[in-house]
């Protein structure tokens, strides 16, 4: 059975560690085992982009992406753009087998709506807001779940937080039976259906 590894973040500013942040040194061994995870299986990712100051609906599409094999984007209607590893992004319903090329101006804005897929997993940033002070990784809940599993969230927040801002959560499961921490969130709770590949779900506000 493979796991199934989620994450949900509303980003409104970017973070570099530095040496004086504090952070649980689990998180960044569990955030690096989920990352392994994502890069060697079947990545399904569940992208929501809203903006900031919530104009307009926000738009949202699912990205698939095989190790060694064909990328696909797709939104909720079923429309896809699909591409074979190296080659250009189609507007294709085989996963890129046959397919229209799409405009450049297209293919870019692809390219920079699945740059999202991999954000919650990268640890460089720029912290731009000094005054907040340091980057500091903390558990705000902990919990059994009824199968024995341990459920931690841990927010990646700053010594003096801004009321006004959400912060990036990441929710992990260590499961009783087997000898494994996985990723998890926005729904952890959910899990009557694990698939044999590892699957996401991102919620981003965006400023642009």
């Amino acid at each position: 059975m493979r796991p199934i590894a989620t994450v949900a973040i509303l980003i409104a500013t970017t973070f570099l560690l530095s040496a004086a942040d504090q952070v649980d040194p689990r998180f960044e061994k569990w955030r690096e085992s989920s990352h392994q995870i994502f890069a060697t299986h079947h990545l399904i990712a569940y992208v929501r982009l809203a903006h900031i100051d919530r104009k307009g609906a926000p738009f949202e599409f699912r990205y698939d992406r095989y190790p060694d094999g064909p990328e696909r984007a797709q939104r909720p209607d079923g429309a896809a753009l699909a591409r074979k590893k190296g080659q250009k992004w189609l507007e294709s319903d085989d996963w890129g087998e046959t397919g229209d090329p799409v405009d450049p101006s297209v293919a870019k804005q692809t390219e920079g709506m699945i740059s999202y897929v991999d954000l919650p997993l990268k640890d460089k940033g720029e912290s731009r807001d000094k005054s907040q002070g340091a980057v500091v990784v903390r558990v705000i809940d902990q919990r059994k779940t009824k199968d024995g599993d341990e459920e931690i969230v841990f927010e990646r927040g700053r010594e003096h937080q801004n009321a006004n801002l959400n912060y990036p959560k990441y929710t992990f499961f260590r499961y009783k039976t087997r000898n494994r921490t996985t990723f998890f969130s926005p729904n952890p709770r959910d899990r009557s259906t694990i698939p044999a590949v590892a699957k996401c779900s991102w919620t981003f506000v965006t400023s642009t």
